[in-house]
């Protein structure tokens, strides 16, 4: 009871001081700040019930392995118009389920900037990976569609599969826009330093082009990554029961 009220307390302390933050912010026109405080507290209630979940070692090897082959992902194709991160979140959010999913978007944002360069786009970027991680958990039973009431490993050769790996295909396309949409909101602050719509639809129309490429790029390597990450998440779940 006592924990109940202290974290209904720290919510509401929260809230307040968002509020009071964002009414001083908006009367300094200071809306750069506000989002990135708004940004950063985005990833405080997940942060707060991750780490409060318990993991064993085999799920934590796992998640530090995922990260860094996320990180490597984003760092190699860095000079290209595409990256397969946003892929690979998806798969993950898939198999570890949404708050991990979240997590990984969360992480990978922050530590591959680590060598990328940090700045104020990288809330925007923890906050895009993150909220595509998240809503990725919810398409699961894509991953591992269910075969006589049991979840089945090595179903690709069905037809039902066929058309599940379509439909994240086309969340893969979904979730290269939504990245685009969160992160032209830092490029509105930096090139005009206020919001306006009419100013967020101009950065929107100048990037198509840009937006369009992570669209291409993310279904392409959803159509690449999903037999092998499928064979890995089989085999971890199977041999070390992760994922369950």
């Amino acid at each position: 009871m006592k924990r109940l009220l202290a974290r209904q307390a720290f919510a509401v302390v929260a809230i307040i001081s968002v509020l009071v933050l964002g009414f001083f912010a908006f009367l300094a026109e200071a809306y750069y700040l506000l989002f990135i405080i708004g940004a950063l507290l985005l990833c405080l209630p997940f942060v707060y019930r991750y780490e409060a979940k318990a993991l064993d070692v085999e799920e934590i090897v796992a998640l530090a392995t995922f990260t860094a082959l996320t990180v490597i992902g984003r760092l190699v194709f860095a000079t290209l118009p595409g990256t397969p991160v946003t892929a690979m979140l998806i798969y993950a959010a898939c198999f570890f389920g949404k708050t991990t999913g979240f997590m990984l978007g969360v992480l990978t944002a922050l530590v591959s900037n680590l060598f990328l360069g940090h700045g104020a786009w990288t809330p925007y970027q923890m906050a895009a990976w993150g909220i595509i991680g998240y809503l990725s958990g919810f398409f699961r039973p894509l991953l591992f569609p269910k075969k006589n009431g049991e979840e089945s490993f090595f179903a690709f050769r069905s037809y039902k599969t066929v058309i599940n790996l379509a439909i994240l295909s086309v969340w893969g396309a979904i979730c290269g826009a939504l990245f685009s949409l969160i992160t032209d909101l830092n490029s509105v602050f930096f090139y005009y330093g206020k919001f306006t719509l009419a100013r967020y639809l101009a950065v929107i129309s100048v990037a198509f082009p840009v937006t369009l490429e992570y669209i291409i790029t993310n279904v392409i390597f959803v159509l690449l990554f999903y037999q092998p990450l499928l064979h890995i998440f089989t085999r971890l779940r199977q041999k070390r029961g992760v994922g369950m």
